[in-house]
């Protein structure tokens, strides 16, 4: 016999009969069709991105998601009612750099698709001191700087990333005003490979 369309999920007995009577019930396991992803989008973009994946049999409250090494629960997956398309959103701290994506029911997993994971813009607040001459230890406050990968341009001189240390939450960088820098007003701008910062005012 088919297993009836629409069969709740989940275990269900069956008794065969006939005109001498009924079977001891068996148990039988309803499972879901295996899943399918086609697509996502983006395929690309920093912690907190909302990502689609379009494919078929997904099931809403049902399905998690592999984000690289990351499992992402079923409650943080928003499936839609007809099951050809899930939500989910990128992990904070997630890794830099290209990760799969694989959606999974009880009836299976899908095959992976490609996502790379972008660093999110850094943001520039203030910095102290406003002012000091060559030699001077300039603290910038802000978000989502990298360790290793921040960059600070001083006016028109690129100070390297080996130069400019930042905190371990992300939110501060320290760099020194270099030798024989011009005595004057000037601007303060971190880069990292998520983007750049708004310029701030230093005067050397």
């Amino acid at each position: 016999f088919e297993v009836p369309v629409g069969t709740p999920l989940g275990t269900t007995p069956v008794v065969v009969t006939t005109e001498g009577g009924s079977t001891e019930s068996l148990t039988f396991v309803v499972i879901p069709f295996p899943p399918t992803a086609a697509s996502l989008t983006p395929d690309e973009g920093p912690e907190d991105t909302v990502v689609t994946v379009t494919g078929t049999n997904f099931v809403p409250d049902g399905t998690t998601v592999l984000f690289g090494s990351t499992t992402i629960p079923a409650t943080a997956v928003t499936v839609a009612s007809d099951g050809n398309s899930l939500t989910f959103v990128v992990p904070e701290n997630s890794p830099l750099g290209p990760t799969t994506v694989v959606a999974s029911t009880a009836g299976g997993s899908t095959g992976p698709l490609d996502f790379t994971v972008t660093a999110v813009a850094p943001t520039a607040t203030s910095l102290t001191p406003p002012s000091g001459p060559e030699g001077t230890v300039v603290t910038v406050f802000g978000d989502h700087f990298l360790s290793g990968l921040t960059t600070v341009q001083l006016g028109s001189t690129t100070i390297p990333a080996d130069a400019v240390t930042v905190s371990l939450d992300g939110n501060m960088l320290t760099f020194v005003v270099p030798d024989d820098f011009p005595l004057g007003p000037t601007t303060v701008v971190a880069t990292t490979p998520g983007g750049s910062t708004a310029p701030l005012a230093f005067t050397v």
